[in-house]
């Protein structure tokens, strides 16, 4: 039996499983509906409910914005947690892989982006996702954070989050391309692409 082979399968699979694309899609739909809402209430003639009820409606966006990153975050670790296996997969011994050693690694695989130099687009999904989940946790200062955390946040900096800012993931965002906000279709096409490469760079490093 070829366990590289099947481990190799085992990571096609996980490439080619899209299903997290109808979630993003649905809460794509949920971002346009608070959006259409908001330019609603922009023609009211109360500035002062017009603030209030804006801002509520921007940290729901900011909270829809955040589970599609956790969401593309899965599939992220499915891919990378198989690419990983490949390295001592069934009864071969470890083997040391020359394009990537670590998950954080194989995350690097991805294409820069443009708005951060050197930045692996799926990192700063990755740094975006654990800065939504754990950001109540960071307080004000964020230099006073250390281990991951502190990682984290030198990350998200880089492509324009900042403490204090009530719209931090909608910089983040549009500095992945996602302009509109409502295209969470611009953050799995970052997943999927870098996924692609992957698949092809374990089959290259294995030798299939």
């Amino acid at each position: 039996m070829d366990f590289l082979k099947i481990g190799l399968q085992l990571l096609t699979m996980a490439v080619e499983n899209h299903t997290y694309r109808d979630v993003l899609s649905a809460l794509g739909r949920g971002i346009q509906e608070v959006s259409s809402r908001i330019s609603k209430v922009k023609q009211m003639d109360s500035p002062d409910w017009q603030d209030v009820i804006v801002n509520d409606e921007c940290e729901t966006i900011e909270n829809i914005l955040g589970a599609a990153l956790v969401v593309c975050q899965t599939q992220i670790t499915a891919v990378t947690c198989r690419a990983m296996r490949l390295t001592s997969f069934g009864n071969y011994p470890k083997r040391s892989f020359s394009a990537f050693s670590n998950e954080r690694g194989i995350r690097a695989l991805s294409t820069p982006l443009s708005t951060a130099s050197d930045l692996p687009a799926v990192e700063a999904i990755w740094a975006l996702a654990n800065y939504f989940k754990h950001r109540d946790e960071w307080g004000e200062d964020w230099e006073k954070l250390s281990g991951r955390p502190k990682q984290t946040a030198k990350v998200v900096q880089m492509i324009g989050l900042a403490p204090g800012c009530t719209c931090n993931l909608q910089r983040g965002a549009t500095a992945l391309g996602n302009t509109t906000l409502a295209n969470l279709e611009v953050f799995a096409d970052l997943v999927d692409d870098w996924a692609l490469k992957v698949s092809k760079t374990c089959a290259k490093e294995i030798g299939l």
